[in-house]
C-alpha cells in the first residue's frame, strides 16, 4: 500500500504525459498530440511531443521543423494538451534553420 501511495505521489509531481502516434497529414508533414495531467513541470507535454517529432524525423535522416503548435490547459489546474504539426526536411533545406 505504501509503494502505491509513493508511486501515485511521484506521478502527480512528475506529471503523467502521454503522446500519440505520428500521423501523416500530407507530403512530408505530420501531426501528433500529447497531454499531461498533474505535476510541477508545466509544458511537459510540449517537450514530449517535440522529442517524439525529432526522433521520427531523425529516423529518416531528416530534421524536424515545427509548422504549428497549439496548447491548452492550465498547469496544475486542468490537463495540458498540445497538438504539434511538423515537417521532416533535409538539413540543407531552406525550411530548416536549425544549427548543424
Amino acid at each position: 500500500m505504501k509503494r502505491l501511495a509513493i508511486a501515485a505521489l511521484l506521478c502527480t509531481l512528475a506529471a503523467c504525459v502521454t503522446t500519440s502516434e505520428v500521423v501523416p497529414t500530407g507530403k512530408d508533414t505530420y501531426l501528433l498530440t500529447s497531454s499531461a495531467r498533474g505535476g510541477l513541470d508545466p509544458g511537459a507535454q510540449v517537450i514530449a511531443a517535440t522529442k517524439k517529432a525529432n526522433e521520427y524525423c531523425e529516423a529518416q535522416r531528416l530534421k524536424m521543423v515545427v509548422k504549428k503548435l497549439d496548447t491548452s490547459g492550465v498547469p496544475m489546474w486542468t490537463p495540458e494538451r498540445s497538438t504539434l504539426a511538423f515537417a521532416c526536411v533535409a538539413a540543407d533545406s531552406p525550411d530548416y534553420s536549425g544549427s548543424k
